[in-house]
């Protein structure tokens, strides 16, 4: 078993439950995501949560264009799902972005599972992302990473 990261592993515990509770106390339907997302954006350094953070903003808003134009034509369920990962999967992969294929795919979740794509929703959406993905930019740029010893 390898060194554990310590200061690694308390911003993310940190980070996941703040994104957790700050999401649910602004009363956002699926708050936990925000959690996951926050896990999954922060990295070993904060470059890297930076950039991270800013492809899932841009694949977001890809992923809501396609999912106000495809849900309606195909229905809110699993095949109209399918089709919007079509053309989402290909602007993921050709943007140089698969890190943000998993976090913004939930978020596409959230449409499907409500049943539409409401101006209130999408709004929902981002502030999931964006208090998931600010969390861990903010806990990268005031918790120092181990970096500098290596």
């Amino acid at each position: 078993m390898g060194k554990i990261n310590y200061i690694k592993w308390a911003k993310l515990i940190v980070g996941t439950v703040s994104a957790c509770l700050i999401a649910k106390m602004l009363g956002l339907q699926f708050f936990t995501a925000a959690g996951i997302i926050t896990l999954l954006s922060i990295q070993d350094t904060r470059k890297e949560t930076f950039v991270i953070a800013t492809k899932r903003l841009l694949i977001f808003a890809i992923m809501t264009l396609l999912s106000m134009v495809i849900f309606p034509l195909t229905g809110y369920n699993v095949m109209g799902f399918g089709m919007v990962l079509v053309p989402y999967l290909f602007f993921c992969l050709a943007l140089k972005m698969p890190e943000a294929i998993a976090p913004i795919a939930v978020l596409c979740t959230h449409y499907m599972s409500v049943g539409n794509c409401s101006l209130q929703m999408i709004l929902n959406e981002f502030f999931i992302l964006f208090i998931g993905a600010g969390t861990g930019v903010v806990l990268n740029l005031f918790i120092p990473s181990n970096k500098k010893k290596i």
